[in-house]
C-alpha cells in the first residue's frame, strides 16, 4: 500500500499565534491572551511544515510558555 507525501504548507504568523491559543486552552484552560508577554517568534517558522510539525512547534511553544509562568508538567 502507498502512503501520500504528508502535505506541507506555510502558515501565518496570526494562524501560528491561534494554533498556540488552542494549545494552551487545551493545557490550563488559559490563552494567549490571559498570559504575560512571550516571544512566540523564536518558534515561528515561514518554512513549509506538516500539519504534525505545525502542531508540535504550537505544543512545545505552550509548554514553554507555560513552563517560564511556573506552570509544572507531570513528569512522564
Amino acid at each position: 500500500m502507498k502512503t501520500s507525501p504528508k502535505k506541507e504548507y506555510t502558515l501565518s504568523f496570526r494562524k501560528f499565534r491561534s494554533l498556540v491559543d488552542d494549545k494552551l486552552q487545551g493545557i490550563c484552560e488559559l490563552g494567549v491572551d490571559d498570559l504575560p508577554d512571550f516571544d512566540l517568534w523564536n518558534y515561528f517558522s515561514e518554512d513549509r511544515r506538516s500539519d504534525e510539525e505545525w502542531h508540535e512547534l504550537a505544543q512545545e511553544a505552550a509548554e514553554d510558555w507555560l513552563s517560564e509562568e511556573g506552570f509544572l508538567f507531570d513528569e512522564p
